[in-house]
C-alpha cells in the first residue's frame, strides 16, 4: 500500500506539472481509500497550493486504531487542511470531520443522485423460470455485495427467526442479488435453516429493473461502513418501500 501512495504521489506531479489547473478532483471511495488516489491528492495538495482541491468519499473514515492506519497521519493532516472535502450524506461528513480533525466548512454533502435502472434485455424473458419458482407469492429483494459489512448473514437470520415465530408465511420469498467472498456460505446458511425454498440468491442477475419491478419491498441490511446507499434511492425511484438498518446515511 505504501508503494501505491508513492506511486500516486509520482503521478500527481508528473500529471500536474507544467499544467495551468484550477481545480483537480479526486474520487477515492472511502477514506483512506485507495492509497494511490491518496497520494495523487498529496501531490496536489503540497506542490500546487493555487489549485483547488476537492476529494470526494463514499463511506466512513477509517480511525487511527492499527499501525497501517497511523502510517496514513501525515498525509490526512495534509488533506485535512487543504482539501475541500465532499461527502454524501451528514453522518459520513461529521465522521469524516471528528476522525481526520477536518476545520468546519470544509466538507459539503451533496447525496447521491441516482437514475432510474432500465430494463436492458431488449423484452427478452430473462426470468421465466425465477417467475415459476416465485409464483404469486410476495417479493422481498435485497442488492448489494455479498460481503460481511452488508449484513445479508444477519438478513437471512432475519428470515429464520420470522419464520420460526410465524411472523411472516411462505407467501413471501427473499432475492438476494449480488456476488462476493460470502455467496459459498450464505448458499450454505439458507440450506441449513432450510430456507431453500423462501429465499434465493440469484448471483449477478441480468436486468436489474426487472428485480425492481418484481419486488414487493425491499430490504437493505448493512451492518457497517455506509454513506448514502445508492440501492436505496433506486429501489425508491420505483416506489418502493424500504426496511433498512440505521446505519451510515439510510435514515437520511
Amino acid at each position: 500500500e505504501q508503494w501505491s501512495f508513492i506511486a500516486g504521489l509520482a503521478r500527481g506531479l508528473r500529471t500536474c506539472s507544467g499544467k495551468r489547473l484550477r481545480t483537480v478532483h479526486v474520487s477515492n471511495g472511502g477514506h483512506p481509500g485507495s492509497a494511490g488516489a491518496r497520494g495523487f491528492a498529496t501531490a496536489v495538495a503540497l506542490f500546487h497550493p493555487r489549485v483547488q482541491l476537492v476529494i470526494t468519499v463514499n463511506n466512513l473514515a477509517v480511525p487511527y486504531n492499527s499501525f497501517p492506519r497511523l502510517l496514513d497521519l501525515v498525509s490526512d493532516r495534509i488533506l485535512a487542511s487543504r482539501a475541500l472535502w465532499v461527502t454524501g450524506s451528514e453522518v459520513a461528513r461529521n465522521h469524516l470531520m471528528e476522525v481526520l480533525g477536518i476545520p468546519h466548512g470544509k466538507v459539503i454533502v451533496i447525496p447521491n443522485g441516482v437514475q432510474k435502472p432500465h430494463c436492458l434485455c431488449n423484452g427478452r424473458q430473462t426470468s421465466s423460470l425465477l417467475r415459476r419458482q416465485i409464483g404469486d407469492r410476495k417479493v422481498l429483494l435485497s442488492v448489494g455485495h455479498l460481503v460481511n459489512r452488508k449484513g445479508h448473514e444477519v438478513l437471512i437470520e432475519a428470515i429464520f427467526l420470522l419464520r420460526k415465530s410465524a411472523r411472516i408465511s411462505e407467501e413471501w420469498v427473499l432475492l438476494i442479488e449480488g456476488e462476493g467472498e460470502l455467496s459459498a456460505h450464505l448458499e450454505k446458511r439458507v440450506r441449513e435453516l432450510n430456507l431453500g425454498n423462501q429465499i434465493f440468491l440469484l448471483g449477478r442477475f441480468g436486468c436489474i429493473a426487472e428485480l425492481y419491478d418484481l419486488c414487493d419491498v425491499f430490504v437493505h441490511p448493512s451492518i457497517a461502513n455506509e454513506d448514502l446507499p445508492n440501492v436505496i434511492s433506486e429501489a425508491m425511484s420505483y416506489s418502493l418501500p424500504v426496511i433498512a438498518t440505521d446505519v451510515g446515511g439510510a435514515s437520511e
